[in-house]
């Protein structure tokens, strides 16, 4: 779902999409229209981050070739490497405002949330109170991680890459006492130092995920029992636990390395294992856990209380649609109502628009020109548009980020189902409801949106097919 116009308290129901009451508004940058506001979580940590560690390595030439004079092919590395670790400063830099970005965002959403369960529990909605409870839990390991693995290693290992820098740079000119005392320090025990800090505390940090994701693991086992969804469930709760577990030693045994290395040599042996690990951690996040998500203070109201396993179903379905090449022929069994419903509940209407409005065919259909500087489409000027018109521009929508954000939706729906599970039994457990309350958003009878969904093996079903689970989140 993209971002909307809906006042809070309204769901996203088919008829409001056929009434036209959801939009996007759009702004023209350069020649290019992009979403106003952004309303999604973004996975989008850098790359080159997952190589701070190699960046900081760097001062190597200053802490092994620690002598008077200084060798000319030591001083020649430590240029190299001293200018290196202070380029690395302003790679933290540039993340550390994307991930701030993502903090505020998920901040007002924690507030929103807070608000809304403020709400339901003096009216005594126990089953909200277990939604919006499911929800802030969800909220709380992602604003974490943000800030613990993110912005934190960016402002630690960043300011350490400025002092290991110009450390580095400063062992050139050891011949002065003053300058080789200071040079050993930046490069060694104080430099080095930020490191260690943040390996600590991060350390400490990645426990708590493994021990949350083997418990979400646990829970999906019990519940889940079609055997198809539960592998996939399985498998992303393995991701979690093999990212903070080899993050957790990763920076236990780079914190160490980093602190011998100051004064001892073979504390780089140490660090290279290390560095190869931080690479393969960063992009296991990138590429098998993180996600990118509407956020609560963009969604309806009601949309807090989604069920979630028929939209796992969805997610699965979409992947498979996209896989098999069969994108047309599911999307032209849609009405043009349901085709913008399916567009929303699989968090791509606001995909389907920016879409739409750079394409000049459909621009000009949607009377959007080159000169417009904001543009606000509404679902009823979608629906003006011929529905073999709007699912050409659908097909070419999901070929572009179908795959992507179906692939984003599964991993967010399981962490969310992880987190109701584990806040129902609390509440059982805690007598703020009962067994019998909490095991009716569990009964059988979970369906797809899809009309004719795909199973996981490939073919079309019927909906009574579909797996009997359901859990109402």
């Amino acid at each position: 779902m993209g971002p909307c116009d809906l006042e809070p308290g309204q769901p996203y129901s088919e008829k409001q999409i056929e009434d036209g009451v959801l939009g996007v508004k759009l702004t023209r940058k350069k020649d290019e229209l992009v979403l106003t506001q952004q309303t999604r979580l973004r996975n989008d940590l850098l790359i080159i981050v997952g190589y701070l560690e190699f960046f900081n390595a760097l001062d190597f030439p200053a802490n092994i070739w620690n002598t008077i004079p200084v060798p000319k092919f030591a001083m020649a590395l430590m240029i190299v490497g001293g200018t290196a670790a202070l380029l690395a400063s302003t790679i933290a830099l540039w993340d550390l405002r994307r991930s701030l970005r993502n903090v505020r965002l998920l901040r007002e959403e924690r507030t929103y949330l807070q608000s809304e369960l403020d709400l339901a529990e003096p009216r005594g909605l126990v089953r909200r109170q277990h939604h919006l409870t499911a929800w802030l839990s969800l909220n709380f390991r992602e604003l974490g991680w943000e800030i613990m693995d993110r912005a934190l290693m960016d402002i630690l290992v960043g300011f350490a890459s400025i002092l290991v820098g110009v450390g580095t740079l400063m062992a050139t000119g050891g011949a002065n006492h003053r300058v080789y005392l200071a040079s050993n320090l930046l490069s060694g025990y104080i430099g080095n130092g930020f490191v260690a800090v943040y390996g600590l505390m991060n350390a400490v940090w990645s426990g708590y995920l493994y021990i949350r994701a083997r418990r979400h693991k646990a829970h999906v086992r019990q519940y889940i029992h079609e055997k198809s969804v539960l592998k996939r469930g399985v498998e992303v709760f393995r991701n979690h636990q093999r990212y903070a577990l080899m993050n957790g030693i990763t920076l236990l045994v780079s914190s160490a390395g980093s602190l011998i290395s100051s004064t001892m040599w073979w504390g780089y042996v140490i660090l290279i294992p290390c560095i190869a690990s931080s690479v393969y951690c960063n992009v296991l996040w990138r590429r098998k856990v993180g996600y990118n998500r509407i956020l609560c203070q963009f969604r309806a109201s009601d949309d807090l209380e989604l069920d979630v396993y028929p939209q796992i179903l969805d997610a699965v379905n979409v992947q498979v649609m996209m896989n098999d090449g069969s994108t047309r022929a599911v999307l032209g069994g849609f009405q043009q109502g349901r085709l913008l419903e399916f567009a929303c509940n699989n968090e791509m209407f606001d995909d389907l628009c920016l879409h739409m409005a750079n394409e000049a065919a459909m621009g000009q259909a949607l009377d959007i020109t080159p000169a417009d500087v904001e543009v606000d489409i509404s679902i009823r000027k979608l629906c003006t548009l011929k529905a073999e018109r709007l699912v050409e521009a659908m097909e070419a929508c999901f070929a572009k980020v179908g795959l992507r954000r179906a692939l984003d939706r599964e991993r967010f729906l399981f962490e969310l189902l992880g987190a109701y599970l584990t806040v129902g039994q609390s509440m059982v457990e805690e007598g703020v409801t009962n067994i019998h309350d909490y095991s009716n958003t569990l009964e059988p009878g979970g369906r797809s949106q899809v009309i004719m969904p795909v199973s996981t093996e490939g073919h079309v079903q019927g909906q009574d097919d579909l797996p009997t689970f359901k859990a109402e989140i």
